[in-house]
């Protein structure tokens, strides 16, 4: 914040100083203020409308601020215009096209890419395309080759696994998860994905020797704090200890909306619902997700503040028509 004062302060004085503005630009962006640091570009832009950097520079924000168009356009000339980094700007083109749906369009900014640091990104990106297309046997052929580099392998099967996931096959992906466990037993980011497998199947057991297990590898490993946590209070069991693992995470990372929603959930499993609602509310203002929502809902139901928790249980839905949880706790309060 200091160093942004001091660049502004600069710029009022030297005002056609492209290298302060150029440094003001960027300093907004190390400030997350992503809107006007891309006006601050475009101001840059209007002077060298060809300069690939520049052009390159507002894509990424206008990505950032959630505008895939307008950032399609500037990547776009930014390729033209000759940016040192034409693959990386191939991926993010893919990826535009992949989260509208264009699965053919997507893989083919995929496969134009050379670089041999961004192919395995662009392969694993590739498969994820064509399984949401329903795709999952060609998505997961892609994945599955002889690969002696031990990093490079273990992304590949995390893929696999995330699209054997999202088909609603849990149990074929644990068992990829298990085969590689039996090669590197204290991986901890296998052994979390193969907790939160387990769950998806409800093995408990499973899922709760998993995450002991990280934590004992890694004791402050706040995803696995909170899962366990999470998981025990989601089914009424053990809830001080519950709320006390929780809490542990919380403490790790106190601005995290998924930890505060769990934190949120625990206090309402142990009936203290005005402190839930603080914490739900909370989550639900960093973060717009289903399943915070459902949460949320829940207790102003419990609440008798029921035509708050109607708009929000309609608000959520509208966005997430297909979360199970959102809809299940709609029909099992009566809501919808």
């Amino acid at each position: 914040a200091e160093a942004l004062r001091v660049l502004e302060a600069e710029v009022a004085r030297a005002p056609a100083s492209r290298p302060l503005r150029l440094a003001k630009a960027r300093a907004l962006v190390s400030a997350q203020r992503f809107g006007e640091a891309r006006n601050a570009f475009n101001q840059l832009l209007e002077a060298s409308p060809q300069d690939p950097e520049l052009l390159y520079a507002v894509g990424l924000l206008s990505l950032q601020l959630d505008e895939p168009d307008a950032a399609e356009l500037h990547f776009a000339r930014a390729l033209a215009a000759s940016h040192p980094q034409p693959d990386l700007i191939r991926l993010h083109l893919g990826q535009i096209a992949a989260d509208r749906g264009e699965g053919e369009g997507a893989r083919k900014w995929f496969d134009e890419i050379e670089s041999e640091d961004l192919r395995p990104e662009a392969d694993i990106r590739s498969a994820l395309s064509l399984a949401r297309e329903g795709r999952v046997d060609e998505a997961r052929a892609l994945l599955q080759r002889d690969i002696e580099d031990p990093d490079l392998a273990r992304r590949y099967l995390l893929a696999e696994t995330q699209i054997l996931r999202d088909a609603e096959r849990p149990g074929e992906a644990l068992a990829l998860l298990d085969a590689a466990l039996r090669e590197t037993p204290e991986d901890t980011g296998l052994l979390y994905e193969a907790a939160m497998l387990a769950e998806r199947i409800d093995r408990m057991d499973l899922l709760e020797s998993r995450l002991r297990r990280v934590l004992e590898l890694q004791p402050d490993h706040a995803h696995a704090l909170n899962a366990l946590g999470y998981s025990l209070a989601d089914r009424g069991l053990r809830l001080e200890e519950a709320e006390a693992l929780i809490a542990r995470a919380h403490e790790l990372m106190p601005q995290d909306p998924f930890i505060l929603d769990s934190l949120g959930w625990v206090r309402f499993r142990r009936g203290d619902h005005d402190g839930a609602l603080a914490h739900l509310q909370r989550a639900y203002g960093m973060r717009q997700d289903a399943e915070i929502a459902a949460h949320l809902g829940e207790v102003l139901w419990t609440l008798g503040r029921r035509d708050e928790a109607r708009r929000l249980f309609a608000e959520a839905l509208a966005a997430h028509p297909d979360n199970r949880l959102l809809s299940d706790t709609g029909r099992r309060l009566g809501i919808q």
